[in-house]
């Protein structure tokens, strides 16, 4: 897809992916490395040409000369989907935005900062990890056993838009609550664009913009795993035009004939039988490309996944493309922010059960207010972002104690933000009794669920984690060692008939399997470190059929 946006995509869409020049300066101001970064990996992957590790006290410079014909009475948009963490954009050495979030993009209009057919980009950037109780997910200075290698600045692509001097910014797709039709919200940048042209399967529709207007197709086709059907459309706004998409499709926790709390898809039943997603890659570590992705999760269907949890990370806008094209349901984390965690906290609960109140901020290294705050508003900004894909059914707001805090206050806020999907308040421990799930994590032993009726639905959101390594190194992490391929396919399949299948009749909605991939020292994926197969997809799809008998 040549536009990185899925759901704006215009044809003047210049992408400046490729070659930067790259400083970065010390503690004094003074120079201490330059080259040129291959941009949008980071410059501690292989692929970025420049290999080496940021410290949390170096600024770095991204410089580009641009050239481009320009038009008049043309805006001109330049978008950075992720660069980590505090990011400030000068246009010709002039200051034109900044930006102090390591996971979503940020746009800006860089019209009035150059004149003629080029003009100079820098990107100064810093990434002080730990150093702040900013999101940083499981990047880590010191890698080790699930926490990795870390990722600064501009890790994701880089995009210029030439658009009239009214365009639509942003577009808002619900599902109306019957599934007969759409609700639109077409938001302008000046409010000068009063209606917009929509044109779905050869039909047009008028719709108005900065207000919601609804759109019914004459052929209602509901988005499924199984029928993963996309309206395709084109949306002219005055002088602006471009292409988009929805779909329909509702998720929803009712009481089955027997009173047991499940998960509905469209009115159906659905099982949740999915793998957790680091989304790392060994030569670019954060960042991605749109064949990988298409090829991950097709892996993952091959083994009989309907569903993958996108572990404490934002993935690229095509991947969550690609999941509502193949037709693969996600579980969304939030990323994890905080202070230094305390290991035994979080660690502990693997092996004994422990209880406290996620106000305890000190405890759970959460002290900074102002932190607390600007993460509520990252949770709901990450919801914004993402909120077309059909793909994604749920939230997850914490993981495992991870700089929690007030769990049930962003649970409220995110239902407020987003009154369409799940929510999964606390993932694995440290459940404060909100959210839609009662959500377990369980290494080293059986999950063995009570045949009972409960408040919220029942999700087994981490299992397994069985280690095989193939690389022919030492192994360095896993929760359970496997000597060859043909075992790891018998656990496998042995969890899931223990784990997961006999649980089904007791109440359990979802699992979720640790892991898809190998990544650094962690070797429990059922593909390896270069996402390539361990084992025989087939054997674990027959199991995954057991499962949606039940």
């Amino acid at each position: 897809m040549k536009c990185p946006n899925p759901f704006i995509r215009r044809e003047n869409t210049i992408c400046l992916d490729g070659a930067w020049l790259y400083s970065v300066y010390g503690k004094n101001g003074e120079k201490v490395y330059e080259n040129t970064i291959m941009v949008p990996f980071c410059p501690e992957s292989v692929k970025s040409g420049v290999k080496r590790r940021t410290e949390s006290f170096e600024r770095m410079e991204y410089t580009k000369s641009v050239r481009i014909d320009r038009k008049k009475d043309k805006r001109y948009i330049l978008t950075f989907l992720a660069s980590d963490s505090s990011s400030c954009l000068f246009i010709n050495g002039k200051a034109v935005s900044e930006h102090d979030c390591g996971y979503l993009p940020f746009t800006s209009d860089i019209t009035s900062f150059f004149e003629g057919n080029s003009f100079e980009i820098k990107l100064v950037v810093k990434d002080e990890l730990l150093e702040n109780e900013k999101p940083r997910g499981k990047q880590s200075i010191k890698p080790h056993r699930i926490w990795y290698e870390r990722t600064s600045g501009i890790y994701m692509s880089v995009f210029l838009e030439e658009v009239g001097k009214s365009y639509v910014s942003s577009i808002f797709y619900t599902p109306l609550e019957d599934l007969s039709g759409v609700r639109v919200l077409a938001v302008t940048n000046d409010g000068e664009i009063k209606k917009a042209r929509v044109t779905v399967g050869g039909k047009n529709y008028e719709i108005k913009t900065n207000s919601a207007s609804v759109i019914r197709p004459d052929e209602i086709r509901l988005w499924s795993p199984d029928d993963p059907y996309l309206y395709f459309l084109r949306i002219k706004a005055g002088e602006d035009e471009f292409d988009s998409y929805f779909a329909l499709r509702k998720i929803e926790i009712k009481e089955d004939e027997k009173g047991m709390k499940r998960l509905f898809l469209n009115g159906n039943n659905c099982f949740c039988h999915g793998i957790l997603n680091q989304g790392y890659y060994p030569d670019a570590l954060l960042t991605g490309c749109e064949e990988d992705f298409i090829l991950d999760i097709r892996k993952a269907k091959s083994m009989g996944f309907n569903m993958m949890r996108i572990h404490i990370k934002i993935e690229n806008p095509l991947f969550y493309y690609h999941a509502d094209r193949e037709g693969m349901l996600i579980w969304q984390d939030f990323v994890n922010g905080g202070g230094k965690y305390n290991s035994a906290l979080i660690t502990l609960p693997v092996f004994v059960p422990l209880r406290i109140k996620d106000n305890h901020y000190r405890l759970l290294s959460r002290m900074d207010e102002n932190e607390r705050n600007a993460f509520i508003t990252f949770c709901q900004n990450t919801v914004l972002h993402l909120y077309n894909h059909p793909s994604i059914i749920e939230w997850t707001i914490f993981n495992e104690g991870w700089g929690q805090f007030d769990s049930s206050k962003i649970t409220e806020i995110i239902k407020r933000t987003d009154s369409k999907r799940l929510i999964d308040s606390a993932s694995g421990w440290f459940d404060q009794g909100f959210g839609d799930f009662k959500s377990h994590h369980v290494y080293f032993r059986r999950f063995k669920a009570k045949p009972r009726k409960r408040s919220r639905a029942l999700a087994l959101t981490e299992y397994g984690g069985y280690g095989l390594d193939l690389s022919g190194r030492k192994m360095t992490f896993s929760y359970k060692k496997i000597k060859d391929s043909k075992s790891l396919e018998r656990e496998f399949i042995k969890g899931v008939r223990e784990s997961v299948k006999a649980n089904i009749k007791n109440g359990l909605v979802a699992s979720v399997y640790t892991q898809l991939c190998d990544v650094e020292g962690e070797k429990n994926g059922l593909l390896d470190e270069n996402h390539e197969m361990k084992v025989n997809p087939e054997a674990l799809r027959k199991s995954a059929e057991e499962l949606i008998k039940c």
